[in-house]
């Protein structure tokens, strides 16, 4: 569930912005870490809040508008919980086996990125209408995690997460 604002700031052109409920991502590893055996490797919630411009085709009153948007977003994550799986495995690496128990906590930093949109208005109303979009945003951020041994023994690593989210959302449209 989300809403979004466009505020024309001609017939063509309107600066919007969006905000919905938070999907969220099931990561699993590449690399060292692509095995099924620590897949999936956690979960995490991603917040977003999109700026864009859009560029609206056709004029204002006929009918199926398609439109192109770009800008910016500004994404952070929460609810970020490491999997057991991936806790076991990265307690017996970082422990030399000895342990397959320290617990595992992870942090995801949050970033600007850029973001692409299409999409189209189709009025059903006067001042009703429904609206499709379909937005991409390139997103790479670093993953800070901590693992936690007995005696106040604590190993950090870090590591890249790479979400490129491409997110449709089709809704209903009020004019005011």
């Amino acid at each position: 569930f989300g809403l979004s604002y466009e505020y024309m700031v001609t017939d063509n052109v309107g600066a919007a912005f969006a905000i919905g409920v938070p999907p969220t991502h099931t990561l699993t590893g590449t690399g060292i870490l692509a095995p099924a055996g620590i897949n999936p490797l956690a979960t995490i919630k991603n917040w977003a809040l999109p700026v864009l411009v859009k560029y609206h085709f056709r004029r204002w009153d006929s009918g199926f508008r398609p439109f192109v948007g770009g800008g910016v977003s500004y994404s952070w994550f929460t609810d970020e919980t490491v999997t057991p799986q991936f806790q076991q495995a990265l307690s017996l690496l970082l422990s030399s086996g000895a342990t397959a128990v320290a617990p595992t906590t992870a942090k995801f930093g949050s970033k600007f990125s850029p973001i692409v949109s299409a999409g189209f208005t189709y009025p059903v109303a006067k001042a009703w209408g429904i609206v499709a979009e379909l937005a991409y945003v390139p997103l790479k951020v670093t993953a800070k995690l901590q693992t936690y041994f007995g005696a106040g023994g604590v190993v950090a690593s870090e590591g890249q997460l790479t979400v490129n989210p491409v997110v449709f959302h089709f809704g209903v449209r009020h004019t005011f």
